[in-house]
């Protein structure tokens, strides 16, 4: 099995920093998080702080093989067709991760590249299980929402010769994989090892806080009742409503984070300061942004919260996906 420990010398503040990232109150004014590359580039900025002199092309082979899996270039599966867990939440969860996995290394936690490699490459396909396969015509991927984790395990075990895994790496990505559904506890999973639960609690906390942090969360979510009406989730009678339960959800959030790794702020907090000069966590910033607006727009019964949603013309398009019909009729 793998080990903590690593002999790579520590961040410890002599490796060179990058200029402060001046007026950076936002995720996305450090990187175009639209694009994968870029996102690659900054991942592999932080892995060179966590193991100088890792080899990169793992990472970068599971990259490129997972957008030949959403963009539709692999001929075993379809293009993504989830509009909530779609390509860019895998690689901000790629990305968070990352950064995740650095502050934990500030904090005295040891990865060795083995653990780095894995873990970026859990958090890649942590939802592929959202694909469909090329034969499968019916629905959308949302259909499979209450067992995406099983076939997103599944998946990595299926493409692990892809991925350059032997079968007991891809056992490993399995039970990182295996916390992202948000119905289990780390008590619940049988890991490997007390390295592979570590491991999974990065991940698990890296895709809430990628998911809530997104910059066009809140409208996306408009996409995500839709998915959960598909995949069969029960609780929500509409867009409106899992707009208005989405407060409880935050508080959740908050909760299994708590749950998962405790230290999370303090990593994020060194990660920020170490690789931007930054003295804040963006991810809370975001977050917390999030949650006054959304507040702030279903405050008012009498207004629908959906035309304050502007960003990307999502509202417009969930309409035209999923409400034309409607109207037509």
């Amino acid at each position: 099995m793998y080990s903590l420990t690593t002999d790579t010398a520590a961040d410890n503040g002599t490796a060179p920093r990058r200029p402060p990232a001046r007026q950076a109150a936002q995720l996305d004014a450090l990187l175009d998080h639209t694009d994968p590359q870029a996102v690659l580039a900054e991942a592999e900025s932080i892995l060179g702080r966590i193991a100088p002199g890792m080899d990169p092309h793992p990472v970068r082979r599971g990259l490129r093989l997972l957008l030949d899996i959403y963009q539709g270039r692999h001929p075993a599966y379809q293009a993504c067709n989830t509009y909530f867990h779609d390509l860019r939440h895998c690689t901000d969860t790629f990305l968070a991760t990352a950064r995740l996995l650095h502050g934990a290394f500030l904090a005295g936690e040891r990865w060795d590249e083995r653990a780095l490699w894995i873990g970026l490459i859990s958090a890649l396909f942590h939802d592929a299980g959202y694909i469909q396969e090329v034969g499968d015509k019916q629905g959308t991927g949302a259909r499979y929402t209450l067992t995406h984790v099983r076939r997103s395990m599944a998946m990595v075990e299926g493409l692990r010769g892809e991925l350059g895994m032997n079968a007991e790496d891809a056992a490993l990505a399995g039970s990182v994989i295996e916390l992202t559904e948000v119905t289990l506890r780390a008590s619940d999973i049988d890991f490997p090892s007390d390295y592979a639960a570590r491991l999974a609690r990065v991940v698990s906390s890296a895709d809430l806080l990628a998911q809530a942090s997104e910059r066009d969360y809140l409208e996306k979510l408009l996409y995500l009742y839709h998915e959960f009406e598909e995949g069969g989730v029960k609780g929500f009678d509409s867009e409106l409503d899992l707009l208005q339960k989405t407060p409880g959800f935050f508080e959740f959030l908050f909760e299994r984070l708590e749950h998962l790794a405790p230290p999370w702020e303090d990593w994020l907090d060194r990660h920020f300061l170490a690789a931007h000069g930054l003295e804040q966590n963006l991810y809370s910033v975001a977050i917390q942004r999030h949650q006054d607006y959304l507040k702030h727009i279903i405050r008012d019964p009498h207004q629908d919260p959906r035309a304050k949603l502007r960003r990307r013309a999502i509202v417009a398009d969930v309409r035209w996906r999923y409400h034309r019909h409607a109207a037509a009729g």
